[in-house]
């Protein structure tokens, strides 16, 4: 029938867009499985290094982090292999993404940010959204951190041949930052954001509470990221969440349940937007 070769046409080139990347995508799996390999370095014990929540006296809950744990030698050597991993990744990186990491753009257009606040991105990558943020609010500051240095060098080119000066980069994993320790602010974050990077670390709870941490009180937390895809056509669906999952890339299915989870204990207002037929959503929790 017409409507299904209409169907066909409109998403076989983002098909073969996914498949093109998924050849050259070898180094994401192997760079999640480096993480993986950090976040098992560094898990804390039974009783230990828990993100917990907690009420202060006047009865505002907020998210704390209980004795965290220092990065071990295993943790310092799967450093090295992400680097590995993007070494030569992070030369092509932004050519194949734009093409299929829907919702960044709308998520820069939702950020609020006013001269002289801290804003931080969670897994920044080459920098592309900071280098476009720093551009349009020249008079704020502008942080990220990424766990591969490489792509991070990356960034720091893209930075330095653009001019612009209100960007910090730190190599960092987004469960264990801290605005002070990692880039020594005197005050928490304004506002952080993932932008397709949750999909990609495994303790994805902990690396939220970790953000949260490190945000004040009436900032807000973004994430844009890969949906449900229920909205689309079941075939592409499939093949799209087969691809992903072939290299440990995945929409966490509680993941919407957990920041519903926190909205309801207070923690945040949460608001979620769906990105083209929930092929992606942008959420965000303003506390």
């Amino acid at each position: 029938p017409r409507s299904r070769r209409g169907k066909f046409v409109l998403f076989a080139p983002l098909l073969l867009l996914l498949i093109v990347g998924g050849v050259l995508g070898q180094t994401v799996f192997n760079a999640t499985r480096a993480y993986r390999n950090i976040f098992v370095a560094q898990a804390p014990h039974a009783d230990t290094g828990k993100f917990v929540v907690a009420s202060t006296n006047d009865g505002t809950k907020v998210i704390v982090q209980a004795n965290p744990t220092e990065q071990s030698a295993a943790a310092s050597t799967a450093f090295e292999q992400m680097d590995r991993m993007y070494r030569y990744q992070r030369y092509f990186y932004d050519v194949t993404r734009k093409f299929y990491l829907l919702g960044r753009d709308r998520l820069i257009e939702k950020l609020e940010v006013a001269d002289g606040q801290n804003v931080l991105d969670v897994g920044c990558g080459t920098g592309r959204n900071l280098a476009i943020l720093a551009a349009r609010y020249p008079n704020a500051n502008f942080f990220g951190l990424d766990a591969s240095s490489e792509m991070l060098d990356t960034a720091a080119a893209k930075i330095d041949a653009a001019g612009l000066s209100n960007i910090s980069l730190k190599t960092a994993l987004a469960d264990t930052f801290g605005h002070a320790d990692t880039f020594g602010l005197a005050e928490p974050f304004d506002s952080i954001f993932f932008s397709y990077s949750i999909s990609m670390i495994p303790p994805w709870r902990e690396s939220l509470a970790n953000a949260l941490s490190n945000l004040k009180l009436g900032g807000t937390l973004y994430i844009v990221d890969f949906y449900d895809q229920r909205e689309l056509p079941g075939w592409f669906r499939l093949i799209l969440t087969g691809w992903l999952r072939k290299f440990h890339v995945q929409f966490w299915s509680d993941l919407i349940p957990h920041l519903v989870e926190l909205d309801r204990q207070g923690i945040g207002n949460l608001e979620i937007v769906s990105v083209a037929r929930r092929y992606a959503f942008i959420a965000s929790l303003k506390t």
